[in-house]
């Protein structure tokens, strides 16, 4: 699977949470995302913060090489988040958007 079709997957997702407005959820911190190119392994790392009396949250992702040379970082806050697990959701769609570019 593309990390095109992922992100694809993940906008869905959301737009159904948004539908349903599921607010019960609790926040769990994920497993990195892993990609072989023809260098050598790259991690990608991240993970997201939720402030439910604001619906904000921050994601924040750091990619690192074979050697854990910090190759890239990134920080993104969102506002209108429903719940936990939307935020959690948005920090994966912005570390499969970095993977993407990078």
């Amino acid at each position: 699977m593309s990390g095109s079709e992922i992100a694809r997957k993940i906008r869905v997702y959301i737009t159904e949470l948004a539908v349903t407005k599921v607010r019960n959820l609790t926040l769990h911190s994920s497993d990195n995302l892993q990609q072989i190119h023809k260098r050598g392994w790259t991690f990608i790392h991240f993970d997201a913060a939720y402030n439910r009396l604001e619906f904000r949250s921050a994601s924040g992702i750091i990619v690192r090489n074979e050697n854990r040379e910090i190759l890239a970082s990134q920080a993104v806050i969102h506002s209108n988040i429903a719940d936990p697990f939307t935020a959690e959701a948005y920090a994966e769609l912005q570390a499969i958007k970095l993977g993407i570019r990078l």
